[in-house]
C-alpha cells in the first residue's frame, strides 16, 4: 500500500526486507502455499510486480510480472489478471494512458466472460484505471471495462 499510496521510498525498503525475510523461509512454508501459512514464490513475485508498478519502476515491474506469470498454472485466471493489470498501472505510470486501458481491456478479455465480474478480477480492473491521471479517459475506460464485464456476462 506503500507504494499505491506515493511512498515510493518507503514501499522499496519495505518490499527489500520482504525479499530478504522470503530467502529465510523454511521449504515447508515456501511449498505450502495452498495454506493460509504457505508463502510461495509466486506471491513473493506478486507483491513485486505491484510494489514496482505502482512505484512507477517499469524494468522491475516488468520482470516481476514475467516471472509471477511464469509460476501460475494454465487453469489460473484471478492471479494472472491481476498481474496483466498491474502491467497496464506500470504503463499509465509511464504516461501511456491509452496503452494502459486497452491492456485492461484486453487483460479482462482474456478472462472467461462467466468470472469477469468476479470482484477479485473486476475491482483490480478498476484499481488500474484509477490511476490514470485524465479523468475523461478514466470515466472513458471504466465504461469501457463496465459494459464488457456486463455484456460479455449476460448481466444487465
Amino acid at each position: 500500500m506503500l507504494a499505491k499510496n506515493g511512498a515510493r521510498a518507503a514501499a522499496r525498503e519495505a518490499l527489500q526486507e520482504l525479499e530478504r525475510d522470503f530467502d529465510q523461509l523454511p521449504e515447508s512454508v515456501l511449498t505450502n502455499d495452498p495454506s493460509l501459512w504457505g508463502w510461495s514464490e509466486q506471491r513473493l513475485r506478486f507483491v513485486q510486480s505491484f510494489v514496482h508498478s505502482y512505484a512507477g519502476n517499469t524494468a522491475e515491474a516488468t520482470a516481476a510480472q514475467d516471472a509471477a506469470l511464469s509460476l501460475y498454472p494454465r487453469t489460473a485466471y484471478r492471479g494472472p489478471a491481476q498481474i496483466q493489470f498491474h502491467r497496464a498501472i506500470a504503463m499509465i505510470a509511464e504516461g501511456d494512458q491509452l496503452g494502459g486501458a486497452h491492456y485492461v481491456l484486453t487483460a479482462l478479455e482474456a478472462v472467461p466472460a462467466n468470472l469477469r465480474i468476479d470482484q477479485m478480477i473486476y475491482q483490480p480492473a478498476s484499481f488500474a484505471l484509477d490511476t490514470m491521471p485524465d479523468p475523461k479517459v478514466r470515466v472513458s475506460a471504466m465504461k469501457n471495462v463496465q459494459e464488457l464485464a456486463a455484456f460479455r456476462t449476460g448481466a444487465s
